[in-house]
């Protein structure tokens, strides 16, 4: 079997009866040219009696869960059932367009054994099934690298217009995810293999308030990320691909974050991961500390701490371009420490700008009369008694 179409669902019969018809009107399932696997994520009765009716009709492998299983369970139980090498997996509320499985199995018949994940386009139509301006063209990467570097810090393709080859995914390593299972998927994708981009349309998305992805806080969104990537990196595929990786491919992904870096500005998440990331290829290639030290800097992290973070002392010319970085182009220091100093004062003058930023009038004069206190010979006294 070439491709598996993976759904989960869960009390969306109107939409899930929408999404079945156009599987069904391409009558690849009938011909057994594709295999069909839904997960019933505890749905009500209305969306089980759907199910059973379309059972009779459309030869499909149905498992079923008592209670809504959210986030990485349900898609890897949809993952251990698959049969086919490739895996889609539409949103059971979104609608493939006419010919759009047939887009996709001639795209992943034709793929070499190197190409790990193939996008396609999409468009968007809303909860009434009107069609939206709203549409979706996947990025084509110039390397896996810069692929690599563009999917540490966001999203770059959209799951439901996405077939992954099932033998790249192993059901032990999807992390415990609720809402970034997909870009889990993109990042293990570019290490394993080549990425393809096709720019035609293969599904219509749908756009509605009830997506339960819009109920989580971005906070939510940032938090998921962090736990799902740091296991990878840890002890996942991006471990396993540094493990394996040449000097020159990391040097590159490391090349390529900096570029990245150059056109965003960091969160604190994005943070966090970088360092963790530059720790664990630093574990395995010394000789490349020097370049996450920058990187990390380049991140907008204190130049001390990128030192501190990755167990590595500066050197003059690491504090040099820490210095360009917060904006000194030139200096005559030329000792460890007098640069350190540079660097310290410059940061303090940042550090009392913020806090300026951050407070009151009222409590900048409090402030100042405390400043003042201080040095009051008076009150210096009555405080050593």
């Amino acid at each position: 079997m070439l491709l598996s179409v993976c759904v989960v669902t869960y009390n969306r019969a109107h939409h899930l009866e929408d999404l079945l018809e156009s599987i069904s009107a391409t009558g690849l399932v009938q011909k057994e040219a594709i295999e069909l696997v839904i997960l019933d994520n505890g749905s009500d009765e209305t969306t089980q009696s759907i199910l059973n009716s379309w059972h009779k009709k459309l030869k499909f492998n149905l498992l079923r869960n008592e209670e809504n299983d959210r986030g990485f369970r349900a898609y890897k139980k949809l993952i251990q059932a698959a049969q086919g090498e490739w895996v889609i997996s539409p949103g059971d509320d979104d609608c493939f367009m006419e010919g759009g499985l047939n887009v996709v199995l001639s795209e992943c018949g034709k793929s070499d054994e190197n190409v790990s994940l193939i996008a396609f386009g999409a468009s968007t139509i809303n909860g009434e099934g009107e069609k939206t301006p709203i549409e979706f063209s996947p990025k084509k990467f110039p390397s896996r690298a810069s692929f690599i570097a563009k999917a540490l810090f966001e999203s770059p393709f959209w799951m439901p217009a996405t077939a992954t080859r099932r033998s790249m995914i192993n059901p032990e390593e999807v992390p415990w995810s609720m809402t970034v299972v997909d870009w889990w998927l993109w990042i293990n994708a570019g290490l394993k293999g080549e990425c393809r981009s096709v720019s035609q349309k293969i599904i219509e998305y749908r756009l509605h308030d009830g997506q339960e992805q819009r109920s989580y806080m971005q906070e939510s969104w940032d938090l998921d990320r962090a736990l799902s990537l740091s296991q990878d990196i840890q002890a996942g595929a991006i471990s396993s691909f540094i493990s394996v990786a040449t000097k020159e491919e990391l040097k590159e992904i490391i090349e390529s974050i900096s570029n990245e870096l150059s056109q965003r500005d960091p969160t604190f998440i994005d943070k966090i991961l970088l360092a963790k990331l530059c720790q664990e290829i630093i574990r395995k290639r010394v000789e490349l500390t020097s370049m996450c030290v920058r990187i990390l800097m380049e991140a907008r992290i204190d130049p001390r701490f990128s030192g501190l973070i990755l167990n590595s002392i500066l050197t003059a010319e690491e504090y040099r371009y820490a210095l360009k970085l917060v904006g000194i182009k030139s200096t005559n220091a030329t000792r460890i420490v007098d640069l350190e100093r540079e660097i310290t004062n410059e940061l303090s003058k940042r550090r009392r700008s913020e806090i300026n930023e951050t407070i009151t009038p009222l409590e900048k004069k409090f402030v100042a009369i405390l400043r003042k206190a201080r040095y009051n010979p008076l009150i210096r006294k009555i405080f050593k008694r």
